[in-house]
């Protein structure tokens, strides 16, 4: 019975290593699986963020074992996840290289200019040496003839809100100058519901405002801007 019982021992104990092993072999096999070929384990993956069914999570045609650390932008978002090849705020930026997808006045390359501002000028938003000319605005209405579709006049759309102010200054659906956030057709910067006092309550702050007291003479001819009747 001794000799029977100790057999048992060793072959319960040869059953539980070759088990160990086996299992070993299993988590090692599961730690190096790769379901999409993309270089990068699923369980690395998973800590990524990135899919691990899909090569290329972003769909930017670079798979994510090219892309897998890098941060282009450096808005804490790695590159495989933010797509080389879609422009989500029209900035004329893709999203890997834009630190603020949803911020067409975001300035990537940080040149004091705004890529929606480079966009509309023909400068590259990514270049810190090409930038336009934001000084010359002929027409006063605080609008950069660089980005202004008409230099002669001070509403390019005629809808009533100076080019300054208009988030779209051409009338074409289009946001051009800044955001809105209230959807008022007033650019934020200019909203007095947002920022600025406002002496006529137009919706638009004085710093914007062309007639700040709408005598219908503008405020650069206007001896007093906050009198109708200077006089």
């Amino acid at each position: 019975m001794g000799f029977m019982t100790n057999s048992k021992k060793i072959i319960y104990s040869l059953a539980f290593i070759l088990l160990l092993s086996g299992c070993g072999e299993d988590r090692v096999a599961t730690a190096d699986l790769d379901t999409d070929s993309d270089g990068i384990t699923d369980r690395q993956e998973a800590v990524l963020g990135t899919s691990y069914i899909n090569p290329d999570t972003d769909e930017d045609g670079i798979s994510d074992g090219d892309e897998p650390l890098g941060d282009s932008d450096g808005d804490g978002v790695i590159d495989a996840l933010e797509s080389a090849i879609i422009d989500s705020d029209h900035d004329g930026v893709f999203n890997q290289f834009d630190s603020s997808n949803d911020d067409p006045t975001n300035d990537s390359d940080g040149d004091g200019v705004s890529n929606q501002y480079e966009l509309i000028a023909g400068t590259n938003p990514l270049d810190i040496n090409d930038f336009p000319n934001m000084e010359l605005d002929s027409d006063h209405d605080g609008l950069p003839n660089s980005v202004d579709p008409d230099d002669n006049n001070p509403d390019s759309d005629g809808d009533g809100i100076p080019d300054g102010a208009d988030v779209d200054v051409n009338g074409d659906g289009v946001l051009d100058n800044g955001i809105d956030g209230d959807k008022d057709g007033i650019a934020n910067w200019a909203d007095s519901d947002l920022t600025g006092d406002d002496f006529d309550g137009d919706g638009i702050n004085n710093r914007y405002d062309l007639d700040d007291d709408n005598d219908l003479l503008v405020d650069a001819k206007d001896p007093n801007d906050y009198n109708s009747d200077s006089d």
